[in-house]
This record gives C-alpha cells, sequence and structure tokens, in this order.
C-alpha cells in the first residue's frame, strides 16, 4: 500500500506500507510488515508495526509498537513508553540516521 496523501488507518493492512513524498499517514491499526517512509512523507505510529520501520527521509514518529528500526535518514522520535523490538522507550529520543 502506498500512502501519497492524508490517511489514518485504524484496522489491519496484512502488507507492508510505504508513506511518499507528501503522504501523512496516523496509523492506529497495525501493518504486518515493513513501514517504510520516504523523503518528504510523514508517519505518526500510534499502534503497531510487525516489521521494521525504515526511514529513508521522511519523518516518523512512535508512540506505539514496531517490530524494528532502520533509520536511514530523515527524523525519528521515539516517545515514552513506545516499545522498540521488544524493549520499552523510557524517555522520548530522536534517533540520529544512519546514513
Amino acid at each position: 500500500m502506498v500512502v501519497g496523501e492524508n490517511a489514518e488507518i485504524r484496522g489491519l493492512v496484512t502488507g507492508g506500507i510505504t508513506v511518499a513524498r507528501g503522504g501523512n499517514l496516523r496509523l492506529y491499526g497495525t501493518c504486518a510488515q515493513t513501514l517504510s517512509v520516504e523523503g518528504g512523507g510523514v508517519a505518526r505510529v500510534y499502534g503497531t508495526v510487525g516489521g521494521q520501520l525504515v526511514n529513508t527521509g521522511g519523518s516518523a514518529y512512535v508512540w506505539g509498537v514496531i517490530g524494528g528500526l532502520l533509520p536511514d535518514a530523515g527524523e525519528t522520535i521515539l516517545y515514552r513508553d513506545a516499545i522498540v523490538s521488544g524493549e520499552r522507550i523510557e524517555a522520548d529520543r530522536v534517533v540520529p540516521p544512519t546514513a
């Protein structure tokens, strides 16, 4: 599934989601596979991502649960009590990009 505009998901997406430039996703439900955020895209995760959150240049904000994190570029912020790779985040933190 590709998000290229404003979208709010409250149900289950069995595949992956890509947030493209201009896309603004609010995920309250579940993405069973990878959530990718491209340059110019924004993802706010309140629900669950079963796979990796891959940020290749957009903005990603996590309050919910993600299976793993690959912050290649862009802005990624993990908020207190979010769960990443099974571990609870103790305090808000900005994740530096690896690229």
